[in-house]
């Protein structure tokens, strides 16, 4: 720096504190690379320059008299943009980084931004090992800026407002050669400049490289400062600034420092000396807490130290935690782990259950697992994930949560299993936000036989609609039910001792009680609303919401909109929407929302965002403020306009606002849903939003099946092998097969989405097979619901019925909770409750002497629904003396003989035990198999084959004995045994002749009896089936 002519210089000392804690973003232009040089020490191009030497490249030397813009677009027109864009990236892919830009590496910025091309910044952090952070470069909105953050240790953006030479031939996000390109090329970048909007309300930007007469600067400002918010006061490092200049930006809160670009960062580096920069960010030097459960005294890597920071939190009872307001957590206002800590939980059965699966299989240290939470919103799941975590860490196990941003990873995961030596137990609330990035974990760990359990939550929707792609993972699947009575008096308790008991309170204990068992079909955080309060639960959160004042009520309706999705609302997003920044939300509406806004900061991106106390109260609070279909309408556009889907939460808010059938269930009026859609198409040109928008036009009762066509075909222009749009489109030609003017016209719809299913990949996902089995029942209402079905129609109804019972036999073996193929049965029956028409097509089949086992299936069990036992059993048994070897004849024989009024138990055990064979996986012959083995007292072995199933069987088949009892159930006697040891919600009971204890739980008995239970108590007991045999229900004493 030239001392003699800045004699004295420093600072701004609000600069420098802001530099100090991380709040400065750096924005820099073209004169920032003045001092940047070739090999050849060649000088970068001004912009004048460059129009030059592309005239002299592609024209000859003429049309310089035109700008760089108009010069470079008629060498597009003329050569083609690969290779104009060829050779603007081989002129700015020459420069190397100068001594400002190496500088640049040695401080920590809040993020980088510039309308450089060059790739100076990335060449300056790959050159400086000790740099202090690593870049994230982020050219288009749609970039996944969050996803890049957590793959690097200490990350910062580097967003690249006018393209990158390394995306040169990018359609999306064209080099910006000049001011007058802006307006043409914004879409691609929009969001990009919201970012920074974003941050300006917070950070302190420092503008480099800029000329302060320069209309380019001016119009980014107005871009990224706009005029009228609250926000720190700016910098704009340009040399030989007038008085006038300055004072000019001095009005708008722009502080002019007089130097040059190399100058700045050669006095920031004497004013922030080396040991300054981490002051306020010193690690702790004992590490992560988590060292204390290492195996052996060593460090763990930086990636796995970082994931350890930023994206997980290491769950033990030592934890800091945040202070939880009992009254509030009741009310469904979480802080986090203080709940644990305070005691503020009560037990439930569903825990002692998931503790139970995990214990018994404590000695694997090979296998990767997952575990599912499952149920209703608002039933507990969230602290019952909590439990389970604490109680593991409690008894000397490696637990670590999910933080908000966080998403698991193999890699870091495995790392961590290998310094424990142990299973590592992961919780992972909301699973369906980090799908893609669970299974990509799974299977890396399970590819190395990694042991490590996650244990995950998800609401029964949420995980039918998102998880489909770890659905394959999933060992067990736990349901969060409702409050059984033993837990209402637990929560009564609790509720009493923190003086938070509200309306129950002039109660007594059993009409506490009553209250609570009168709304015990209701989720949880709607029975501790009602319960208190005293009145319903919409009442209780639409009246919080109307007490609040306007700013308050506003913030409070755009948070709920997002948070009903399971998505917090970013500060940013909130700051666009209301203009209320952070800093005002903290200094003004804290107050007004305490206990009913929560605020959480994204270990990631270092964001803050908003959340109400649960999805549950915020679908209340939207669909009662917004109560009428323009309303809805006008908050969701308002809400989508503003998201940035650079965000992986604003992308999983966006897409789920844009779901078609959820539309649906929304709005009443199908004008408003295509009005949005209409708005959303402007927003966004993904192919996901006219998929979704095609989903609509074809459900909805008013839907217009041409502008679905219209959609669909968009969208599988952009995507034509994705598999949703795939699936899409075949079930567009299938509705409209149901609504077609002749029986022709239907066929040819039919056949069209067949072509299509069957060019999607994946045959046998759940997708393909409901399309094809819709089909087929399409085909099939057509037939039985003719007036005079002929010869030809019944044959072809026959061959129809063949087929469904194929597709829904193996629909619903590898899909068994899928309601869409339990829907699709129940349509099945129906038909087949015509019984005249279908008796008399099976007939013909068989007089045919048809060889398909299908057939005579088809019959008896027509003939059984019209009450003919008998002649349902005559045909299958005329079947087997035809071909005895048809393994389904046996196992519907051996089924109808359990089900028969004469029980001819002997029969049955030998048609089931020849319904399969050592080498197939027909694990539900197996399974009625090993039910009637212990029916008949057959107790060894039956258990063996119970055993061999939870071997082999899908994770998914038969993980719980099902809620009524089937026949077999039904028919079994109570069983004499007893008490062996009794544990708060399960047990394990002896019986003669069975060498294996007897697993049973609490809620499967009365609560009465289960209360009087101890060790050696005899009682008698009903016996229910899963895969792993029998269960004890209805313990009674003797």
């Amino acid at each position: 720096m030239d001392d003699n002519r800045n004699p004295n210089r420093t600072l701004p000392p609000p600069l420098v504190s802001a530099l100090k804690d991380r709040r400065v973003v750096l924005f820099l232009g073209a004169g920032a690379s003045l001092e940047a040089r070739t090999s050849s020490r060649a000088k970068p191009p001004t912009g004048y320059e460059l129009r030059d030497l592309l005239c002299d490249r592609f024209f000859g030397g003429e049309y310089k008299s035109y700008d760089l813009a108009s010069a470079a677009d008629f060498a597009i027109e003329r050569h083609g943009s690969i290779i104009v864009n060829q050779f603007i990236k081989d002129m700015f892919d020459a420069f190397l980084p100068s001594k400002p830009h190496l500088d640049i590496t040695r401080f920590f910025w809040s993020a980088i931004a510039t309308t450089n091309y060059d790739l100076l910044i990335e060449r300056s952090y790959e050159a400086t090992p000790e740099r202090k952070q690593n870049p994230v470069v982020v050219v288009g909105s749609n970039d996944p800026v969050d996803v890049k953050m957590r793959s690097v240790t200490d990350p910062v953006e580097v967003i690249k407002l006018h393209g990158c030479i390394t995306r040169a031939n990018d359609t999306s996000v064209p080099l910006i050669l000049s001011e007058a390109s802006y307006d043409t090329y914004l879409d691609g970048r929009k969001r990009l400049f919201q970012r920074l909007e974003d941050k300006a309300y917070e950070n302190v930007f420092v503008f480099c490289g800029y000329r302060i007469a320069d209309s380019h600067i001016r119009k980014l400002m107005q871009k990224i400062l706009p005029d009228g918010v609250t926000r720190p006061t700016h910098y704009i490092v340009c040399p030989g600034v007038s008085d006038v200049e300055r004072s000019h930006w001095a009005a708008k809160k722009i502080e002019v420092i007089d130097l040059k670009f190399g100058e700045f960062m050669e006095l920031l580096d004497q004013e922030l000396p080396e040991f300054a920069r981490d002051l306020h960010f010193v690690a702790d030097d004992d590490g992560p807490s988590i060292r204390a459960n290492y195996r052996a005294k060593v460090v763990e890597s930086d990636q796995l130290g970082d994931y350890l920071t930023r994206q997980v939190t290491h769950v033990r009872h030592s934890m800091e935690v945040q202070v939880q307001d009992p009254k509030a957590f009741y009310l469904g206002f979480d802080t986090g782990w203080a709940c644990m800590k305070d005691g503020l939980t009560i037990p439930r059965g569903v825990v002692d259950d998931v503790l139970y699966e995990i214990i018994s299989a404590e000695s694997d240290l090979t296998n990767t697992k997952l575990l599912i939470l499952k149920g209703p919103v608002g039933n507990g799941k969230t602290i019952a994930l909590k439990q389970v975590s604490w109680e593991l860490s409690g008894i000397g196990k490696t637990v670590v949560a999910m933080n908000d941003g966080g998403v698991p990873s193999g890699p870091e995961l495995e790392e961590l299993s290998g310094l424990v030596g142990d299973r590592v137990f992961v919780a992972v609330d909301q699973v369906s936000q980090c799908v893609g990035e669970l299974k990509n974990a799974i299977q890396h760990l399970c590819s190395r036989n990694v042991p490590v359990t996650f244990i995950a939550t998800e609401t029964d929707a949420d995980w039918n609609n998102y998880c489909d792609p770890i659905a394959e993972f999933c060992d067990a699947e736990f349901r969060v039910r409702y409050l059984s009575r033993r837990e209402i008096e637990a929560l009564i308790e609790k509720l009493e001792r923190h003086q938070s008991l509200g309306d129950l309170e002039r109660l007594s204990k059993e009409k506490r009680i009553e209250c609570f068992e009168e709304r015990a079909e209701r989720q949880l955080l709607v029975a501790l609303h009602e319960a208190t309060k005293g009145k319903r639960f919409e009442e209780v959160v639409i009246e919080e919401h109307s007490r609040l004042p306007a700013d308050a009520a506003k913030l409070y309706l755009d948070v709920c909109t997002l948070h009903q999705f399971g998505v917090g609302a970013r500060a940013g997003t909130v700051g666009r929407l209301s203009g209320i920044t952070f800093p005002e939300y903290q200094e003004n509406l804290f107050k007004p929302l305490e206990n009913i806004v929560q605020v959480r900061r994204d270990q990631v991106t270092g964001d803050y965002a908003y959340f109400a106390r649960h999805a549950k109260i915020a679908d209340f609070v939207f669909r009662g403020v917004c109560g009428d279909d323009s309303s809805r309408a006008e908050q969701l556009i308002r809400m989508l306009r503003s998201l940035d889907i650079g965000y992986s939460s604003d992308r999983t808010a966006f897409e789920r606002l844009t779901r078609g059938h959820s539309l649906i269930r929304r709005f009443d009026s199908a004008e408003h849903i295509r009005a949005l859609f209409e708005v959303v198409a402007d927003i966004s040109t993904e192919p996901f939003i006219s998929q979704q928008w095609a989903i609509f036009e074809s459900t909805h009762k008013d839907g217009d099946f041409d502008i679905a066509r219209e959609q669909i075909e968009l969208a599988k222009s952009k995507e034509p092998h994705n598999p949703t749009i795939q699936h899409t489109d075949a079930e567009l030609s299938r509705k409209a097969a149901r609504v077609a003017n002749s029986p022709r016209e239907a066929q040819v719809l039919r056949m069209i989405a067949r072509e299509k299913l069957g060019e999607m990949r994946d045959q046998k996902s759940r997708y393909v097979f409901s399309s094809r089995v819709k089909l087929l029942l399409d085909e099939l209402e057509e037939v039985v619901r003719s007036d005079e079905p002929d010869n030809g129609s019944l044959d072809q109804a026959v061959e129809i019925i063949e087929r469904l019972e194929s597709f829904l036999e193996e629909a619903t073996r590898r899909y068994p909770d899928d309601p869409e193929f339990h829907e699709c049965d129940a349509r099945f029956k129906a038909f087949l409750g015509d019984g005249d028409k279908v008796i008399t097509a099976f007939n013909r089949a068989i007089a045919r002497d048809t060889q398909n086992p299908a057939v005579a299936i088809g019959l008896a069990k027509a003939l059984e629904r019209k009450g003919d036992w008998q002649g349902a059993v005559d045909t299958l048994a005329e079947a087997l003396q035809k071909n005895p070897d048809i393994k389904r004849h046996h196992f519907e024989l051996g089924r109808l003989l359990i089900n028969g009024k004469t029980l001819d138990l002997k029969s049955a055990v030998s048609h089931f035990s020849q319904s399969y064979d050592l080498l197939d996986d027909n694990h539900e012959a197996r399974f009625w198999h090993a039910m009637t083995l212990y029916f008949s007292g057959e107790i060894p072995e039956s258990l063996e084959v119970f055993e061999a199933i939870d071997k082999a069987a899908h994770s998914e088949f038969r993980k719980f004995p099902t809620r009524e009892s089937n026949s077999v159930e039904k028919k079994l006697p109570r069983y004499v045994g007893k008490v062996l040891n009794k544990n708060e919600s399960f047990a394990f009971v002896e019986q003669a002749k069975n060498p294996q204890h007897i697993y049973a739980n609490e809620r499967n008995s009365e609560q009465s009896a289960w209360n009087r239970l101890v060790p050696q108590m005899p009682v008698t007991f009903e016996v229910r089936f899963s895969r792993r045999g029998p269960q004890a229900y209805d313990l009674q004493i003797i």
